[in-house]
């Protein structure tokens, strides 16, 4: 049996290594702890599913800021001139280069997205706009014009692709806006796009939005409300487009580099 001194003497020694016994299980918890917390942020870092529905750009030109103007507006939309079928797929190029290379999803293959079985024109059958104003929305071969605020035919949509987390849409509308002074109904007048891109859940809800506007470098004059035709307006379109799309590409690296 230890003596009154040796117990004095190994006191010190006991509690040191007691000391270092729990400094070790201390040490071994915490790397424990922080190995299961980067497994778990690895796993919540995998990339959401995607899939690209819609596409289009709106050849109905806005007028808001014009009065008696809308069986003009009506005509030029109807003019089979009045061809945006270029700009339409300047956009999808847009789409699966710049676009999609920069957001922080995984999307679906086209080709498997615009054959899968349910997506077609059915899904429009609850469809906020006037049907006969779909043929307005001009969309790449095999797309459904599907607008960026339509809830319901999105929630349709996530019955149709299983195992997605978002659904994408990508929209240009134009707007003919006036610039400068307008003088006992003479002005100039500039085409404005507007481009949206929009990823929302299975309740319709916004996971990403990006709402951008350009006008063209170039102007129309126009006289009591104007007298527009397609072969002056698709060039301020297309310039407009060209400058939106700089746009949204800076906008998008902005909004994912803060994100």
């Amino acid at each position: 049996m230890a003596t009154f001194e040796e117990m004095i003497f190994l006191f010190p020694i006991v509690s040191a290594m007691k000391k270092l016994f729990y400094s070790f299980l201390f040490f071994a918890f915490a790397v424990l702890n922080f190995s299961g917390k980067q497994i778990q942020f690895r796993n919540q870092d995998a990339k959401p599913k995607v899939a690209v529905i819609s596409i289009y750009c709106n050849k109905e030109i806005g007028f808001v800021e014009f009065d008696g103007i809308a069986a003009m507006i009506t005509r030029l939309a109807d003019d089979k001139n009045f061809d945006l079928s270029p700009m339409v797929n300047d956009v999808h190029e847009k789409v699966f280069g710049a676009y999609t290379a920069n957001l922080p999803y995984e999307f679906l293959d086209e080709d498997s997205v615009l054959n899968t079985k349910g997506y077609d024109e059915t899904l429009l059958d609850d469809f906020l706009l006037n049907q006969s104003r779909l043929n307005y929305l001009l969309s790449p071969v095999g797309y459904v014009p599907v607008g960026t605020n339509d809830g319901k035919v999105i929630k349709k949509a996530f019955d149709v692709f299983n195992g997605i987390e978002g659904v994408m849409i990508v929209s240009v509308d134009y707007e003919l806006v006036k610039v400068g002074v307008e003088i006992d109904g003479f002005g100039n007048a500039k085409i404005q796009a507007t481009g949206v891109i929009r990823v929302a859940d299975g309740d319709g809800k916004k996971l990403f939005k990006v709402v951008q506007t350009a006008k063209s470098d170039n102007e129309i004059n126009f006289s009591f409300g104007g007298v527009f035709n397609s072969s002056e307006m698709i060039p301020l379109c297309s310039e407009a487009a060209k400058n939106l799309f700089v746009e949204m590409d800076e906008a998008i690296l902005k909004k994912t580099e803060k994100d």
